[in-house]
């Protein structure tokens, strides 16, 4: 049975993203509130070969709560699963948790549950995010970035959401710049129309543009209610010199405010080798990003 926590909910953990993430045979368990009938906490691990993943093709998976549970109720969660790991002769798991920002107190509960059960930490990169008020994002950026978006729309450029959404022309934007960057893909073209096209209404898309042409564009995510995450974001090399992402991450700021979602999510600022960019982290932090961890773990058995 897959539970779903709606609207609240991550949407990795729910139903649709998780039949898509793969064809792997996935195990889902969940907590049930005995007096409510209600889930109160849920996680899914996919199979390939020997090992478990949460998730298998997503940026998170592990365990998601709806109230802060006692830590003996988790111990026994981590039990049950090791447990159903040893019967199905699985030698190892990998843990991939939420930025810490997402949910604090679930995030550094769950941590030390596993650092208790013998888990250990395998990776730690930091995601920027930044916490959406009503002010307006120039108050929080570098005086630098203030004047390139001043020279974008200056220049004419503006933003604006993609509401008759184009699967084909939003990927072949997104390899096309891709590939003039020398850049690998991040996510197969195939997997991305997918998302696009099951569940549009989870994966906006955003553009900054001029006379039509597109100088810069997001697929973005939307991973909760409250919660927007700055997913694929690309542009085009020429119009580099106006500076077109510092205006795409200022409206999709403003398109925050207007939605009610509490935080955007500029990602993790890694190379190809997976070590971090410090242009790209010195570029989140003059928007006014602020950081924070997102730990992966893993037990063998």
């Amino acid at each position: 049975m897959l539970t779903s926590f709606g609207a609240s909910g991550f949407l990795y953990n729910d139903d649709r993203h998780l039949r898509i993430q793969g064809n792997q045979v996935f195990h889902h368990f969940c907590i049930i509130d005995q007096q409510t009938g209600q889930p109160v906490a849920r996680c899914t691990f996919f199979q390939q070969s020997s090992r478990w993943y949460s998730p298998f093709s997503a940026p998170f998976g592990s365990l998601e709560c709806t109230i802060l549970l006692p830590g003996q109720v988790l111990d026994a969660l981590i039990e049950r699963i090791e447990s159903e790991m040893r019967t199905l002769a699985i030698d190892a798991v990998s843990v991939k948790q939420p930025p810490d920002c997402y949910a604090p107190e679930q995030t550094t509960l769950f941590m030390e549950r596993l650092l208790k059960k013998g888990f250990r930490i395998t990776s730690a990169p930091v995601v920027y995010y930044l916490p959406v008020t009503s002010d307006d994002l120039r108050t929080r950026m570098a005086a630098q970035e203030v004047r390139r978006l001043q020279k974008s729309e200056r220049a004419g450029f503006t933003f604006r959401q993609l509401t008759e959404l184009q699967p084909d022309q939003v990927i072949a934007y997104w390899q096309q710049r891709r590939a003039e960057q020398r850049y690998p893909l991040t996510i197969a073209p195939e997997q991305l129309r997918l998302l696009l096209t099951e569940m549009p209404d989870r994966f906006p898309v955003f553009v900054v543009e001029s006379d039509g042409e597109w100088a810069a564009m997001s697929v973005c995510v939307r991973v909760s209610a409250s919660i927007l995450y700055h997913f694929l974001p690309v542009d085009t090399g020429r119009y580099r010199s106006v500076s077109p992402m510092v205006m795409l991450i200022h409206g999709l700021y403003q398109y925050c405010q207007q939605q009610g979602i509490r935080l955007l999510d500029l990602g993790v600022s890694l190379d190809d080798h997976r070590q971090p960019k410090p242009g790209l982290i010195r570029f989140k932090r003059n928007m006014g990003g602020l950081p924070s961890p997102k730990l992966s773990f893993e037990k063998w058995l």
